[in-house]
C-alpha cells in the first residue's frame, strides 16, 4: 500500500484511509495504455525496470525505481551495507524519471556531481520539495510507458512523507543465547526507507535504506518510556 499498490484481496484497500500510499511512489513500474484502473489490477501493470540488474544493463527502460548499490548487483557486499557512502546511479535515476524542464535542471539542487553522493531518502524528500513527483518518465520509443511518482491506484489522499520510513527494533546479539523465543531487551530503533515496493509476494525481501537510530524516549511516536507508579 505505501507504493499505491492495492493487489488482489488488497484492492479494496484502496478506499480505506488506513491504507494510503505516500506522496511519491515512483518504482519503475508503468500503467498499460489500454488500462482504465491505474495498476489496481495485476493485467493492467508492466514492471519496466528490473531492479535485480544496474540500470547500465537496461538503457531503454522507460521508468525507473531507486537503484541498488554496485555492490549488490556485483554480490560483492553483504545484505547490510555499512560503508558510510553512496555510489548508487541517481544520475541516470534522475535523467530518466525527471527528462524535461524545469524538473531536469533542478538536479544540481539535488547533487551538483561533486562530493558525496546524496542518499535516496534525501533524493525523495528533494522529490517532494522541488515539486518533481508528477513529472513523467521518459517512456518507451512510442511515448508510452511512463510512469510518475504521484498516486494513481488510492482513492485516499496521499499520506506523509513517513510513510516510507519503516522502523525495526535493535538487539544486542552478544546477548542471545538458546532459541529464537527468548525475550530480549530493546537497545534502540533503527529508521530505514523502504526503496522498493515487495516485488515478489511469494519471496517478501524487503529493500531499505539506513538513515538513523531513534533512542528510546527520544521519538514519542516510536519509542516511549513507561512509567509506573507505586505506592
Amino acid at each position: 500500500m505505501r507504493f499505491d499498490l492495492y493487489e488482489n484481496s488488497a484492492k479494496g484497500l484502496r478506499n480505506d484511509p488506513n491504507f494510503t500510499p505516500a506522496p511519491n511512489v515512483r518504482k519503475g513500474y508503468a500503467t498499460k495504455p489500454s488500462a482504465t484502473d491505474g495498476i489496481c489490477l495485476n493485467s493492467n501493470k508492466d514492471v519496466v525496470y528490473d531492479p535485480d540488474q544496474p540500470p547500465s544493463k537496461q538503457p531503454n527502460a522507460p521508468a525507473i525505481g531507486f537503484p541498488r548499490e554496485p555492490c549488490f548487483y556485483a554480490g560483492t557486499c553483504s545484505p547490510v551495507s555499512t560503508t558510510g557512502t553512496w555510489e548508487w546511479d541517481i544520475d541516470t535515476y534522475w535523467a530518466v524519471n525527471h527528462p524535461t524542464e524545469p524538473c531536469k535542471s533542478k538536479k544540481s539542487q539535488v547533487w551538483d556531481g561533486a562530493g558525496p553522493k546524496p542518499s535516496r531518502y534525501f533524493v525523495y524528500q528533494k522529490e517532494l520539495e522541488l515539486d518533481c513527483v508528477s513529472d513523467r518518465s521518459k517512456g518507451d520509443a512510442g511515448g508510452q510507458m511512463k510512469e510518475t511518482g504521484s498516486k494513481t491506484c488510492s482513492k485516499q489522499p496521499a499520506g506523509g512523507a513517513e510513510r516510507r520510513i519503516l522502523y525495526a527494533a535493535v538487539i544486542d546479539c552478544s546477548k542471545v543465547s538458546g532459541g529464537t523465543s527468548t525475550p530480549m531487551a530493546v537497545e534502540a530503533f533503527a529508521k530505514f526507507f523502504i526503496t522498493e515496493p515487495v516485488h515478489n509476494p511469494s519471496d517478501p525481501v524487503i529493500w531499505a535504506e539506513f538513515i538513523g537510530i531513534v533512542e528510546p524516549g527520544t521519538d514519542k511516536s516510536v519509542a516511549r518510556d513507561n512509567v509506573q507508579l507505586y505506592r
